[in-house]
């Protein structure tokens, strides 16, 4: 049976996404072109939106940090200069 792994990493290597111990099965049987293709075209419609989620989940909570981070310095800043 053939089967993908896909494990999702940031910039810096880290891994991202959720799913990833699942392996996902192509299906039995799968020995000529045109079944390989069919089963690749379901499985991009099944792990697209979960890939797509992972990625932007991810981009979504490194810009709260990087808003966190910047309040503060110009909290900070604000402190000093009073």
């Amino acid at each position: 049976m053939a089967s993908i792994e896909i494990i999702v990493r940031d910039d810096e290597g880290n891994v991202i996404n959720h799913k990833t111990e699942k392996s996902y099965d192509l299906g039995l049987g799968i020995n000529r072109i045109s079944l390989i293709e069919g089963a690749l075209e379901e499985f991009k419609r099944d792990i697209l939106p979960e890939i797509t989620y992972d990625i932007l989940s991810s981009a979504q909570t490194k810009e709260k940090e990087t808003v966190k981070k910047r309040h503060y310095q110009n909290a900070m800043v604000a402190a000093q200069s009073k």
